[in-house]
């Protein structure tokens, strides 16, 4: 028998009702509905914004464009931005190791806003294309991945050597849990 779909709970919403957010949200939603996410959902309400580019994570908010162009980008776009809400007590070490192996970053778009956030970006993008990985085939996520100008510098490293990251997460600690964590959403916000 077929299970029933695991990611039915989460709440996808569009900002404006835009056509370009409901291609997004019909995309996205078909992605839920294919593979198994729970893993991945630390937040179950996910807003589709027309009005902003790539995503944020709190609150989870994803450009219909980045969902558009492809099943395997709204993969990793809602990936990426789950993993944000990944509370690991090895977070700090990774990123003050980040900062020790590449103390001079590059801007965005090969890089992130600030130094800081690119060293939290070394864990994050990790987690992500090892959870692509995990659900497409290492192929498929350096396929998605290695191709992006924003970040492009992170996912570089990363794919340059795949083996290094997967033991430094490893020495951190950090790790997607093996079952769904307990989905929170951000106070505050109205929607």
């Amino acid at each position: 028998s077929v299970p029933a779909l695991p990611a039915a709970g989460v709440d996808v919403r569009t900002a404006h009702g835009a056509e370009s957010e409901l291609a997004g949200a019909a995309v996205l939603r078909e992605v839920l509905a294919r593979h198994d996410l729970r893993r991945w959902m630390f937040t179950d309400l996910v807003l589709v914004d027309g009005q902003i580019r790539g995503g944020f994570s709190h609150p989870l908010t994803i450009s219909p464009h980045m969902l558009v162009r492809g099943p395997a980008s709204a993969l990793a776009t809602f990936l990426h931005e789950q993993l944000h809400w990944l509370d690991c007590p090895g977070m700090d070490g990774a990123a003050t190791e980040a900062r020790q192996r590449w103390p001079d970053p590059p801007p965005p778009p090969a890089g992130c806003r600030d130094a800081e956030s690119t060293w939290l970006h070394m864990t994050i993008c990790a987690l992500e294309y090892q959870g692509v990985g995990d659900l497409l085939g290492p192929a498929a996520a350096a396929a998605e991945l290695g191709p992006r100008l924003h970040y492009g510098w992170v996912y570089r490293q990363i794919l340059d050597d795949p083996a290094w990251f997967r033991s430094f997460l490893d020495r951190h600690d950090i790790r997607v849990p093996a079952g769904p964590p307990i989905p929170r959403r951000c106070i505050n916000v109205e929607w």
